[in-house]
């Protein structure tokens, strides 16, 4: 009788587990469907294609109450004045893709949302949703909003158009 090289039989035991684990890891996790990642070299060259124009960024989750309340804010705020040199964009730190997509069809977020990868939050120093930065004209960080924005919010910016 040939002998068998224990290799061979550790081999399937290997694929197996594999094949346990891929299987067992919740995908929603790990999948981005539809939406792009941000991150810090995107950041900048998202804020150096966009000189001479206003620009908000909001830093939010789907599951965060007080996210969820100023999101109405938000979007009567780009409604208003999209077409007024201003530019406006989400960036979820979301991982579970099928709530950020909810989200976004409950509030009816009309402008562009990304996902914000980690060395972008680090960078923009993040300490919890939701967070507003206004840039004005020539990229300068000229207001950073910790917490939920407010009826009079677009006070802060009207005068930089």
């Amino acid at each position: 009788m040939k002998k068998i090289n224990i290799r061979w039989m550790i081999l399937p035991i290997l694929i197996a587990g594999a094949f346990y684990i891929t299987a067992c890891t919740d995908k929603t996790d790990v999948q981005t469907g539809n939406f792009t990642t941000m991150d810090k070299a995107g950041y900048t060259d998202f804020l150096e294609k966009n000189k001479g124009k206003v620009v908000l960024v909001n830093v939010f989750a789907s599951w965060c109450p007080s996210c969820q309340y100023e999101m109405p804010l938000l979007n009567n705020i780009y409604s208003d004045f999209k077409e007024n040199n201003f530019v406006m964009i989400g960036l979820s730190i979301d991982r579970k893709m099928n709530d950020l997509s909810k989200f976004i069809k409950e509030y009816n977020v009309d402008f562009p949302v990304y996902l914000g990868a980690d060395d972008l939050m680090t960078n923009l120093k993040i300490t919890g949703v939701p967070e507003t930065f206004l840039y004005d004209k020539k990229g300068k960080l000229v207001n950073k909003t910790i917490g939920p924005i407010n009826e009079n919010y677009s006070e802060k910016f009207k005068n930089l158009l």
